[in-house]
């Protein structure tokens, strides 16, 4: 069944579908989570000031950590926006929200190749996915879950035929964590097969995506 058939209730029940399996496996017990790992190197942004907020974001877009400046500006700006006052739990809101949209968009994506039920499975594995541990990380927001965002709308875009904002999309996806990208150099094998993606085709693809890199 193609995405396009499906009636805004049909959407509204896989989303809600989807957003239980999300919350069952993930969140169910977000009120007794704390900070973890590598969420430390963010604790000064618990008492910033807007001023010293972007003042941090902007030296991460200057200075380009590990060379991953959205990983890092973004970081530091969610954590910001989302950790004041003694709750954490606005800071799990977005991450719950981050792996629902994914799971969402993998099921979109799912639905150029699958009937409805095959791509709600899909969307279902993302969701519960046993061995995804670091959902509980808050800095895993942007890491992973922004940075797969980035990537499965950038396939989706290429898939639609918008292919220069799906390289934006995919850029966005490199500035944050750079493994994740890598998977998009196989994005003209979701619109055409093997036989049908010409030398000239993805050589063109090849180049822009190594242009990224370089």
């Amino acid at each position: 069944m193609n995405s396009r058939r499906l009636s805004l209730n049909d959407w509204g029940l896989c989303v809600l579908f989807l957003g239980f399996a999300v919350f069952s496996g993930n969140f169910l017990l977000a009120r007794l989570f704390g900070i973890y790992d590598d969420d430390f190197t963010y604790l000064p942004a618990f008492s910033w000031s807007w001023n010293e907020m972007l003042a941090q974001v902007q030296t991460d877009f200057l200075n380009w950590p590990q060379g991953r400046p959205l990983a890092y500006g973004l970081g530091h700006l969610l954590f910001f926006l989302t950790v004041q006052g003694s709750s954490l739990g606005l800071a799990y809101l977005t991450s719950f929200v981050l792996v629902l949209l994914n799971s969402v968009l993998l099921m979109r994506l799912s639905l150029q190749f699958l009937p409805l039920p095959g791509a709600m499975l899909a969307g279902s594995v993302l969701a519960l996915y046993p061995a995804e541990t670091s959902r509980v990380i808050l800095m895993m927001r942007v890491f992973n879950q922004l940075n797969l965002t980035f990537l499965l709308a950038a396939l989706l875009l290429y898939m639609n035929g918008r292919r220069w904002q799906s390289y934006l999309a995919a850029a966005a996806c490199f500035l944050i964590y750079e493994p994740f990208y890598m998977v998009f150099f196989l994005a003209p094998l979701l619109v055409f097969s093997v036989r049908e993606v010409t030398w000239r085709r993805f050589f063109q693809h090849l180049i822009l995506c190594l242009g990224a890199l370089s």
